[in-house]
């Protein structure tokens, strides 16, 4: 054991014998008293060397502790400023909310079973060939299956498109949007 320590008992019986002659004063300068002997005591187990090596150590641990902290504080500080400027949430995270809402409302709209198609060449002539495709731009995925398509979303959306069929002219509508 580095050091006994002091007891209740022995602070009561040191102030007179009972708690009420202990105040901050005098508990202060006993337990330093305390202190001082354990580090005394240690100084004599370890060496001076070893001591103050010890010493060291501690304060370069509080000091790296001390600094961690003032950064995690300054990385809070610079967040929460960020959150200010950018408000609740992240402006582009609303808008790709509205782009799902919008493409959700329009899946269940029946937009896209008219048989005109909004995709790029690229994608129609895969889906043509191949049967199946991947929109560069959206990340949609196109599985053709008869006359249907299967459309599945970046999100895991999935709808059914109707394939485009002959127009009054008798001709294959492309797949390709016209804009494209």
């Amino acid at each position: 054991a580095l050091c006994r320590g002091v007891t209740i008992e022995e602070l009561e019986e040191e102030a007179g014998g009972s708690r009420a002659g202990m105040d901050a004063d005098f508990l202060v300068a006993r337990l330093k008293e305390d202190a001082n002997a354990a580090y005394d005591k240690r100084e004599e187990q370890l060496g001076t060397e070893g001591v103050r090596q010890l010493e060291r150590m501690v304060l370069l641990q509080v000091i790296d502790r001390k600094c961690r902290d003032a950064e995690i504080r300054d990385l809070t500080a610079e967040r929460d400023a960020l959150r200010e400027r950018v408000g609740e949430g992240s402006e582009l995270d609303k808008l790709r909310a509205e782009v799902a809402a919008l493409r959700e409302a329009a899946a269940r709209s029946g937009v896209g079973r008219s048989g005109r198609w909004t995709m790029s060449a690229g994608v129609a002539a895969d889906l043509e060939t191949t049967g199946y495709a991947t929109d560069p731009n959206t990340g949609d995925a196109y599985v053709r299956d008869g006359d249907q398509v299967k459309v599945t979303s970046r999100s895991g959306a999935t709808r059914t498109i109707l394939m485009p069929g002959p127009s009054g002219a008798g001709e294959r509508e492309s797949l390709a949007d016209p804009k494209s």
